[in-house]
């Protein structure tokens, strides 16, 4: 076991590059999946914090708001 290690080290002394193109794709990999459960445990495996989730909620427009619509609604005569 030893004698693997000394190998292994010496392997890495000798090859800068390829030693940090494995380091960096195991940190890159192991950031996107972290990043990637993370999303998920958020998004789908967690419950929503609302007291009935399957229930639908109506929230009020805010003041100065007419419709969801960003722009004015148009007539079925085209506008006239």
């Amino acid at each position: 076991m030893r004698l693997d290690l000394k190998y292994a080290l010496r392997q890495i002394a000798k090859n800068p590059g390829f030693t940090a193109v494995v380091v960096l794709s195991l940190a890159f990999g192991i950031g996107a999946n972290t990043a990637i459960f993370g999303l998920v445990d958020t998004l789908i495996l967690r419950p929503l914090p609302v007291t009935h989730p399957e229930r639908p909620r109506a929230f009020p427009m805010l003041p100065g708001h007419h419709g969801s619509r960003p722009f004015p609604a148009r007539r079925a005569n085209g506008g006239r």
